[in-house]
């Protein structure tokens, strides 16, 4: 299971949830039949969705069991896990591909991909450096994914080498 996003208001009277979906999240995701895992500090449950649709960003929901305004509201705050879909349109695995940033600057080559928090990881191993660079895979920092070419372009943030040991 992986970070889905975190419910953030309730909106409706019939009880719709609004997730802020983590950027792995596609609406395949989402939809009605699939089971999610609602988790907070005290507590962890399982919802099905029964309707989903994208708005402005986020993701609306009406989860089995949550009918009203009142039920809800009870899960604003709430985490939410959840399997994704096989990826097979996605292409291959990142794995070996070089990253250069904006700048023209080669910042190593992908020895891995780590996808166990709210973003996924990439971790670039650096003839130049004696420790991995983690640079998180969002769409601010990874400008473009050459599939052919083996190459992933970053517009890394300032200090960005510097957070890394």
């Amino acid at each position: 299971m992986i970070f889905f996003g975190r419910i953030i208001k309730a909106r409706g009277i019939k009880g719709e949830i609004v997730l802020d979906p983590s950027p792995r999240v596609n609406d395949e995701d989402a939809a009605p039949g699939r089971h999610l895992s609602l988790r907070s500090e005290k507590h962890e449950f399982e919802k099905e969705i029964l309707a989903s649709r994208r708005f402005k960003g986020q993701l609306l929901m009406r989860l089995r069991d949550v009918d009203s305004l009142a039920a809800a509201l009870k899960l604003v705050g709430y985490d939410v896990y959840g399997d994704v879909s096989p990826r097979g349109s996605e292409g291959p695995s990142l794995v070996g591909y070089d990253v250069w940033d904006t700048a023209g600057a080669r910042w190593g080559r992908v020895a891995a991909v780590h996808d166990k928090g709210l973003n996924p990881l990439l971790e670039v191993v650096s003839d130049e450096r004696h420790g991995p660079i983690s640079i998180p895979l969002v769409s601010e920092i990874i400008k473009e994914v050459d599939a052919q070419g083996k190459k992933i372009l970053i517009d890394p943030p300032a200090g960005l080498r510097e957070l890394n040991p």
